[in-house]
């Protein structure tokens, strides 16, 4: 997984993809047949950074060859980061189940309304009378999970898809709006996890920036609830 990660910020690749074996029958003798899964589950994980990586490389060439601002070579980026995007969401339909969520203390009408609208801060007003709640991202639901794996399988998987998005709209901030709900989503689930010193690194620092990097100036105090973590 260092070496996946690395990869998303230009470093080469040190094992080559030919080499780790895609049959996973070999786990059975190394695992307990209920872990079986979530490792699996990993090695996919691992997969798809590594073709974010490789597809942020290519837009990043792309991009230097032909010109930061060049619509065409937007769009081609776009559709590539929209299959792998597709592709993600697939694969966690399959494996991840969804958590249950507790109803939101801010009605999520109210929530929605900030979409197209410059002025965030009253969204984020009231957070000091949610904090009460230790495990609930500002007003949004409360989220359950079966275990600690499948919490962090979650955050795994809304991270994968803000990598594709700032590999495909490279800048800091909200926008586009489904980096703002993957954002948000992922906030949610990282203050549902009971202990953050166990959560794996990846989760807890390489994925939790990027959500940070979304909560731009529009958000004046969104990064509390994430620094308490």
């Amino acid at each position: 997984m260092t070496e996946a990660c690395t990869g998303f910020f230009g470093d080469r690749q040190r094992f080559p993809s030919d080499l780790i074996p895609r049959d996973y029958t070999y786990l059975a003798a190394y695992l307990h047949p209920s872990e079986i899964p979530r490792a699996v589950s990993e090695f996919t994980h691992i997969d798809y950074v590594r073709t974010i990586s490789k597809f942020r490389r290519w837009a990043s060439t792309q991009r230097s060859m032909a010109g930061f601002d060049d619509p065409f070579v937007q769009e081609a980026i776009v559709r590539q980061g929209d299959a792998i995007t597709a592709e993600i969401v697939t694969w966690a339909d399959r494996t991840i189940p969804q958590p249950i969520e507790t109803p939101a203390t801010i009605p999520l009408s109210d929530v929605l309304t900030i979409e197209g609208n410059g002025d965030y801060s009253s969204y984020f007003a009231p957070q000091n009378s949610l904090c009460s709640v230790p495990d609930q991202f500002l007003g949004f639901p409360l989220l359950h999970f079966q275990d600690r794996n499948h919490n962090e399988m979650t955050l795994a998987y809304l991270g994968l898809l803000l990598l594709v998005s700032y590999s495909v709209y490279p800048h800091p901030g909200h926008l586009p709006y489904p980096r703002w709900e993957v954002a948000v989503k992922y906030c949610q689930c990282y203050a549902a996890f009971p202990n953050k010193n166990q959560m794996s690194f990846v989760n807890r620092i390489l994925y939790l920036f990027y959500a940070r990097l979304t909560f731009d100036e529009s958000f004046p105090q969104g990064s509390l609830p994430l620094e308490s973590g």
